[in-house]
């Protein structure tokens, strides 16, 4: 038996409907809708590509609300990472190069980020690379035609990592991403040129002033013989030593443990405990360690600010159905969960297609495209309700769906309102019928039908030959 798809009878069904509504049969209401339909990134209410701007005709990567994506496709961009070898040991250092083509456009602006393994220190970033908690961000960085760009990271393995271990980085952009793995050896898989290893953490990509931050050194003895060196720790003058741990001497720059022993492979954590205090805004605290002729560095940013990345955001519409000229209020959460009092907060929300604005809370501003609320202090341990509210517009069809989103400091989300007949809330579930409703008429876009006789006069008992084109 021949088997007839789901998609043939509802174009079959849709015929015989329109064909009967022509002939002056009977009147027939016909609404074709696909209730499991896939939105384009320029009409899911998504700033996809991350530019500030959402959607057809905002975005101007788009050309329209059917446009698949909102900037270029995922096989623009070429990625690659590698650091080069195949094995390391614990505590080595390693340099990681990313290289990125595009081969799209002319020039292109790009984000890339690096996902930094678990067991690995990140020393420095070049080319602007900013470290964020766990991974090292690039924003804005600019793509010539098939030109390939380098990005280099330098990074230390921990010294505390187990041989067999893996180390996996990975680096994304543009829908794009790449892998590069190491394996961790033991220490005498080598020809041994450095007898010591060396770590410096103080577990914090960013800090506020007036905090203490306390740094673990890890020193490794690679060799198998017993050794006797000096562990020394450099202080930056933008921080200042609260005490000087036992055993070691300070010079007001230099913290000093002389003459330390070290077993065949034996480790060895060093700590100490300083006092970030308030300066300017936003300037970096450089430290770093030596043991012998080994050396490693950290980096810690203070803000004084807002510090990205701990913020947590949602969204959420007072109607799950809208009809033509409703008005549909939206309301953003922002939680704040840290001790910290957050300032200069982002708050961004897209207007849905089909959607007018009307007015918004808390100080935001609408520029024509986007939502937006600026500079927004948020207490610690608390939130800040945020509400804007858009009108469906007269136009918008039956069945459409209603996408919004509002994002801050790259954490999203999203909600969906279908156009209907009548309207539901989101907490009242008792409906309210569109009265009066007049189907907007279609748009060039969309399929266009003729009808067509075959004789523009019949007498009583006569045939008609209509045909529908």
């Amino acid at each position: 038996m021949r088997t007839v798809s789901p998609s043939l009878r509802l174009r079959v069904a849709a015929f015989s409907a329109l064909f009967l509504a022509l002939s002056g049969l009977t009147p027939v209401l016909l609404i074709v809708q696909n209730a499991a339909a896939n939105h384009s990134q320029c009409s899911d209410g998504v700033d996809n590509n991350n530019d500030g701007r959402f959607d057809f005709p905002q975005d101007p990567g788009c050309i329209s609300v059917d446009d698949i994506y909102e900037g270029t496709g995922p096989t623009a961009t070429f990625l690659s990472i590698t650091d080069g070898r195949d094995t390391i040991r614990a505590g080595d250092s390693s340099i990681y190069v990313i290289s990125i083509v595009q081969q799209r456009e002319e020039y292109r602006d790009v984000s890339v980020i690096l996902h930094i393994p678990s067991y690995v220190d990140i020393v420095s970033a070049e080319n602007g690379g900013i470290i964020q908690g766990e991974f090292v961000r690039w924003d804005n960085v600019t793509l010539a035609y098939n030109v390939s760009k380098k990005l280099t990271v330098q990074a230390r393995v921990k010294t505390t990592t187990t041989p067999g271990t893996l180390i996996v980085a990975e680096v994304t952009s543009d829908l794009s991403r790449s892998t590069d793995t190491t394996a961790v050896t033991p220490i005498d898989a080598y020809s041994l040129t450095q007898p010591f290893g060396v770590s410096i953490s103080d577990g914090q990509a960013y800090v506020a002033s007036e905090t203490n931050l306390t740094y673990v050194i890890e020193a490794r003895n690679l060799t198998g013989e017993t050794r006797r060196t000096m562990v020394q720790a450099l202080i930056p003058q933008t921080i200042n030593l609260l005490a000087v741990p036992n055993g070691a001497t300070y010079d007001g720059h230099k913290l000093i443990w002389n003459n330390v022993t070290f077993a065949p492979g034996e480790a060895k954590r060093f700590t100490f405990t300083t006092h970030v205090p308030r300066r300017r805004n936003y300037y970096p605290i450089f430290t770093r360690a030596l043991v012998g002729s080994a050396t490693a560095s950290d980096n810690t940013v203070v803000y004084t600010g807002f510090v990205p990345g701990v913020l947590n955001l949602s969204l959420s519409a007072d109607k799950s159905q809208a009809r033509p000229g409703d008005l549909i209020t939206y309301t953003i959460v922002v939680n704040n969960p840290t001790n910290q009092l957050a300032t200069a907060a982002a708050i961004d929300a897209s207007m849905p297609i089909y959607g007018e604005f009307v007015s918004v809370t808390e100080g935001g501003f609408w520029d024509g495209k986007t939502v937006h609320w600026r500079n927004m202090q948020i207490a610690p341990k608390g939130q800040r309700t945020l509400t804007y509210v858009t009108r469906v517009r007269s136009d918008a069809p039956i069945g459409k769906q209603l996408l919004a989103s509002a994002f801050t400091d790259g954490i999203k989300d999203g909600v969906s309102t279908t156009v209907a007949l009548y309207s539901i809330g989101n907490k009242n579930n008792r409906p309210t019928y569109l009265t009066g409703y007049v189907a907007p008429v279609a748009p060039a876009t969309a399929v266009l039908l003729r009808k067509t006789a075959d004789r523009g006069e019949v007498i009583p008992g006569g045939h008609v030959r209509y045909t529908i084109t």
